[in-house]
C-alpha cells in the first residue's frame, strides 16, 4: 500500500513539474520579445529617402554586429528583437561596405522603439538624427 501511495505521489509529483516547465516555457517567450526593444527608421542622402542601402547595429560592448536589414524603397528600415544595450549603426552601400564617415549612436531600451533617421548627406555629413 505504501509502495502505491509512493508511486502515485512520485507521478503527480513528475506530471506537475512537466506542466510547470510547458508553462513557464508558453510565458518566458513572450516576456523575452518584450524585453528587447527595436530600431527604426529611414536612411536619407541629401534629403532623399535611400532604397535598398543596409542598416547594421554594432554592440558598442562586444564590437559584434547584432543585426543588418536592408532599407525598402521608401527607405525605411525595422530593425526587431534587439536587446537592451548601446549600439553603433551603421549604414551600408550598395557594395556592402560602411558609409564612409557616419556611424550613429543609439541606446535600445526594453520594449521601446527606438527611431534612428540617418541622414548620409552629400560631401560635409551632418550629425545623425535621433528622436528621443
Amino acid at each position: 500500500m505504501e509502495n502505491k501511495l509512493h508511486s502515485r505521489l512520485c507521478f503527480s509529483a513528475f506530471f506537475l513539474l512537466i506542466l510547470m516547465v510547458f508553462v513557464l516555457a508558453a510565458t518566458g517567450c513572450q516576456s523575452l520579445k518584450r524585453i528587447n526593444g527595436t530600431v527604426a527608421g529611414t536612411v536619407y542622402q541629401n534629403k532623399r529617402p535611400m532604397a535598398n542601402f543596409k542598416v547594421s547595429l554594432r554592440s558598442v560592448e562586444s564590437g559584434q554586429i547584432i543585426a543588418t536589414e536592408p532599407t525598402n524603397q521608401q527607405g525605411h528600415y525595422i530593425i526587431s528583437d534587439v536587446p537592451p544595450g548601446e549600439y553603433e549603426v551603421l549604414v551600408l552601400n550598395f557594395s556592402g561596405a560602411p558609409h564612409p564617415g557616419y556611424v550613429g549612436h543609439i541606446k535600445v531600451r526594453p520594449g521601446r522603439t527606438e527611431k534612428c533617421d540617418p541622414d548620409l548627406g552629400g560631401g560635409d555629413l551632418p550629425e545623425p538624427k535621433f528622436s528621443k
